[in-house]
């Protein structure tokens, strides 16, 4: 296996990428990165070059270059260090404090707050700025330039409030995408097998996740502490909490008005019914209408917005709830019965057989009390026997006056009030109703 290391003898000052040297892009496949490497060695080949120092050592390079990039594992452990080795470092492993350059420190700037004496809107906007730099950093050495999208500007304390909001919901979801992979631990092409490998792997990945976190979560808490104490921010809300009250306010009188609108639509309602009822009542004592006629002109529902119609329902629904429930009240009494005529027979049976033992052993002494005992059953068999049959009557003539009903109903109609009844009790409760007697009285019947 190749090392990288093998490239960062401190003599050497510049340092070529590996892309670069096999003028390939980052993201190539093997088979283009093999088929590169040959034109490349083709034309640098140092019997094509007069066979001096330079040319063989730039080949020397070539090879270097081909020899980790063909490597799965090399590859993957250069992409992520390239950066760092290009400045001169090897990669992990040491205290070099290069290692750190692409890593931004937040310690530097300063914290807003009551003691903040700079100005406020250049310093954090300049913070903000190098933060996103970083950023875009990252993405170049990823090669996903496209991917990236430039961070909403600070402002200044006359920013608009769209553009306010639009810098902090940016900023407070904030993630990174740098790899910290300068703060790794291990150098994995130094591992003697591949579970070593692997576990050093494992080792660096978490460490690159704990710093990735770490950074992301500082850089919200700076966003979060800026917001508090930027005054553009306490005044977007104070206007949406004074927008907000509007808005109550707003509604509540909305409420009042259709509630006053309503109240004054019954009023005409009811106006324009009293007027029209005195109208009908003097042309009908001037001879003009009859009283069929005047009765045909008022009728009219007597509840207001639909509320007949909801009492109706109502009425329906209430009438459903008490036939099902007298229908279940029915159904048990009959069980009932049921059980105790089963319960009876049973006993009788018991009896029959205790009277069979008895005239085998004393035929003399127990025939008379056995037959006062089955008489005694019989007749509570008879009992219970005909009030299962008057149930069953009764059910049967309820059923008959419901199929009556449904099929040749007898109604019983007000043609003052334009209402029918299926019975005359419920007329006549009907005409002692206090709208029945209203109306009467607005036709001069009462």
């Amino acid at each position: 296996m190749a090392s990288i290391a093998s490239d960062t003898n401190p003599k050497i000052k510049k340092r070529t990428c590996f892309y670069d040297l096999l003028e390939v892009p980052r993201d190539v496949t093997p088979a283009k990165l093999k088929k590169a490497y040959y034109l490349v060695a083709r034309v640098h080949h140092p019997d094509k070059k007069g066979n001096t120092k330079e040319a063989t050592a730039y080949f020397q390079e070539i090879q270097h270059a081909y020899e980790v990039l063909s490597d799965k594992n090399e590859r993957a452990w250069y992409d992520a260090h390239r950066e760092e080795i290009l400045r001169g470092g090897t990669g992990g492993g040491d205290n070099n404090a290069d290692n750190y350059a692409d890593e931004l420190d937040l310690n530097k700037f300063p914290t807003p707050g009551p003691f903040f004496t700079g100005d406020f809107y250049k310093v954090f906007g300049k913070m903000f700025c190098e933060i996103d730099s970083f950023e875009k950093k990252a993405y170049d050495r990823a090669g996903e330039q496209k991917k990236y999208k430039e961070a909403p500007l600070f402002g200044d304390d006359s920013s608009d409030s769209n553009a306010v909001l639009s810098f902090y919901n940016w900023w407070s979801g904030f993630t990174t995408k740098q790899t910290f992979a300068w703060r790794d631990k291990y150098n994995i092409t130094q591992a003697e097998n591949r579970r070593i490998r692997r576990a050093m792997e494992k080792e660096n990945s978490k460490i690159r996740g704990n710093h990735r976190t770490s950074y992301a979560f500082n850089v919200r808490r700076i966003v979060s502490s800026v917001k508090y104490n930027d005054r553009r921010y306490e005044k977007i809300l104070k206007e949406e909490e004074e927008k907000k009250e509007q808005a109550k306010i707003a509604r509540m009188e909305e409420q009042k008005r259709v509630k006053e609108e309503n109240a004054l639509k019954k009023q005409q309602w009811l106006a324009e019914r009293e007027e029209e009822a005195r109208a009908l009542q003097e042309a009908r004592d001037a001879g003009l209408l009859s009283d069929e006629e005047v009765e045909f002109r008022l009728d009219e529902d007597d509840g207001y917005y639909g509320n007949n119609k909801k009492n109706k329902k109502k009425k329906k629904r209430n009438k459903k709830k008490k036939k099902k429930k007298q229908q279940h009240d029915n159904d048990d009494s009959v069980n009932n019965i049921s059980n105790n005529v089963n319960n009876i027979k049973l006993k009788q049976e018991e009896g029959n057989i205790d009277v069979d033992n008895d005239n085998n052993n004393d035929n003399n002494n127990n025939n008379n009390n056995n037959n006062k005992n089955d008489d005694e059953d019989d007749d509570r068999l008879d009992v219970q026997k005909k009030r299962a049959i008057m149930i069953d009557d009764k059910e049967g003539k309820e059923e008959e006056e419901d199929e009556e009903v449904v099929v040749a109903p007898e109604k019983m109609e007000c043609k003052v009030c334009k209402k029918k009844f299926k019975s005359h009790a419920m007329y006549k409760t009907h005409e002692r109703s206090k709208k029945h007697i209203q109306k009467m009285k607005k036709l001069g019947f009462a």
